[in-house]
């Protein structure tokens, strides 16, 4: 895989989570404070 290919899987994986949380805004709520949310492909 290249570079640029591996960029774009975690661009496309980060849009992914934002859609997400919009569409279930709920699940931020069971993030703790204070916490860092870390994605890894």
């Amino acid at each position: 895989m290249t570079k640029e290919e591996v960029i774009k899987k975690n661009l496309d994986l980060h849009a992914e989570w934002m859609k997400y949380t919009f569409e279930n805004p709920d699940v931020l709520d069971r993030i703790p404070k204070g916490a860092v949310l870390v994605i890894l492909p």
